[in-house]
């Protein structure tokens, strides 16, 4: 029969209680080797506690191990139907022809028979940090490759025969988001578990980024990663076998269902680590990485010295991941900002169709109106021209426009005065004519009503003589208003958009770490 020892500090109550707990939660989720670990701590501590030498039973592979674990079970407790019956069919799958009689101690014994000694050939470790000492929960099972010491922050190199510490994890560098190591939440079907963390930084030539990724590992034992980027949001991804040779340069990348563009290459190191990794990872390891789109999958592929993996995913609501992480103030928050942002989604939509209204109005009214004047005019310098009277009404907009046919090398100021009935003169402009025909309008509105009359005058200059066509219109609304209001439903609904399309996270503030 073959010994089954342990390795580790001793043990108070509180401790051999929690290392049972961690072992049995192991064992239900099939991590058959953290399990033996944990349970072997537990039965080394306390070789009467029937519970661990029974989950020890269900985790170890050998069936002279596992028929020890049930004997000493049944010497605990000779009642123990379920350890006689799992030993009697061992038995029987050992020793098929013959009878087998499982012998239990008298009930009426007061203590149970002494644990009868048993070889060392079998041991089963109990994993300590080379650094402190204290015990290493292990939740991923055999996949884990890398861990960090809760203790002391020790990265710790499981893939040799003796573990080795391989560098520092400063417990001061925390995730981007409230996602902690053991956090538990159902995606779909599954539900997963957070045993490990790490913070990527990425760089090109022009700027430098970073992002979270969570390993996790599902109640059948199955790996996820759950990334996370300010830009791009969470993304769930698994490993996969990859389609075909792969190399840093090219554009596109073969997957099972074809080949997806690449939209992103750059480098990337590790800057902090937490929990379990499934790879053997330290700080400051450098990678090389291609993102790639297919549809609604998500491409990425990472180049090592060792080798190069390919994973493929999709992305899943911030909501959704809240959610089922039990994150209810998040949630909360997350609700209010989406419609707060339909808000100003509707309100830039509101902003763009004001917008269209003015230019249709502005439009509308530069051929519009009611034709008051229209005269051809013949100008000569230092003299003026009065021009046929028209009719206003007082507080209406008015038009006048002066268009000039000028010599393409002379150049002269025109000016334009409103004279009123009562022999009043208002100055309108004065614009400077030359280089061809121009024109310039003006807007002005009487302040009585009655009979106008325009006093046009070409000033000293180098034109001795122009001719000229003025025009007044009445009725029109006055355009610098639709200009103003035009530049401001462009600013208005840029703001708008902005905030409905970029409003921060209500995690926001821990993006800064």
């Amino acid at each position: 029969m073959k010994k089954i020892t342990g390795r580790g500090p001793l043990m108070d109550q509180t401790q051999i209680d929690a290392s049972l707990q961690k072992g049995i939660k192991a064992a239900r989720r099939g991590h058959k080797e953290p399990a033996q670990k944990l349970l072997g701590q537990v039965v080394k501590a306390d070789p009467s506690n029937e519970q661990a030498w029974m989950w020890l039973a269900k985790v170890v592979e050998q069936p002279e191990q596992k028929a020890q674990c049930l004997e000493r079970v049944i010497q605990l407790n000779p009642d123990n139907q379920w350890a006689a019956q799992e030993l009697a069919a061992l038995q029987n799958q050992s020793a098929p022809a013959e009878e087998t009689i499982v012998s239990a101690p008298a009930a009426e014994a007061e203590t149970p028979p002494e644990l009868k000694p048993i070889s060392a050939d079998y041991k089963l470790e109990v994993l300590n940090c080379p650094n402190c000492g204290s015990p290493l929960d292990i939740q991923g099972g055999a996949g884990v490759k890398t861990i960090v010491c809760q203790a002391c922050g020790s990265v710790i190199d499981l893939t040799p025969e003796q573990a080795a510490v391989i560098g520092q994890a400063s417990k001061k560098k925390r995730p981007l988001l409230p996602i902690e190591l053991g956090a538990t939440f159902k995606l779909g079907d599954a539900r997963y578990q957070v045993i490990g963390w790490l913070r990527y930084e990425g760089w090109d030539d022009e700027d430098r980024w970073r992002w979270d990724e969570w390993l996790l590992a599902s109640g059948e034992g199955e790996f996820r990663w759950l990334t996370y980027d300010p830009e791009e949001g969470f993304a769930l991804q698994k490993k996969v076998p990859l389609s075909g040779p792969v190399d840093f340069g090219q554009a596109t990348i073969p997957v099972p269902d074809g080949a997806a563009r690449v939209t992103e290459r750059a480098q990337a190191k590790i800057i902090a680590l937490d929990g379990e990794l499934t790879w053997r990872a330290k700080i400051g390891e450098r990678i090389r990485y291609m993102d790639a789109k297919k549809g609604e999958q998500r491409y990425s592929v990472e180049f090592t010295p060792d080798e190069v993996e390919l994973s493929v995913g999709k992305t899943v609501p911030e909501e959704a991941v809240w959610q089922s992480l039990g994150n209810q103030e998040i949630v909360a928050a997350l609700q209010k900002q989406k419609a707060t942002r339909s808000i100003y989604r509707r309100l830039a939509l509101a902003s763009l169709l004001f917008l269209l209204l003015s230019c249709g109005c502005m439009l509308f009214t530069a051929a519009s109106g009611t034709s008051l004047l229209r005269q051809d005019v013949s100008l000569s310098r230092g003299e003026s021209v009065t021009t046929n009277p028209f009719t206003v009404k007082s507080g209406r907009v008015h038009e006048v426009t002066l268009q000039a046919s000028t010599p393409s090398d002379q150049w002269g100021p025109i000016t334009v005065e409103a004279l009123d009935s009562k022999g009043n003169k208002t100055l309108l402009f004065t614009k400077t004519f030359g280089d061809g025909d121009s024109s310039v309008s003006h807007t002005f509105r009487p302040k009585q009503s009655g009979q106008y009359r325009l006093i046009v005058t070409l000033k000293e200059g180098q034109m001795t003589q122009v001719n000229a066509t003025i025009t007044v219109r009445g009725g029109i609304w006055a355009s610098f208003l639709f200009v103003f209001f035009i530049i401001m439903m462009v600013i208005l609904g840029f703001i708008f958009f902005i905030k409905g399309r970029g409003a921060k996270p209500p995690y926001s503030h821990t993006l800064a770490k």
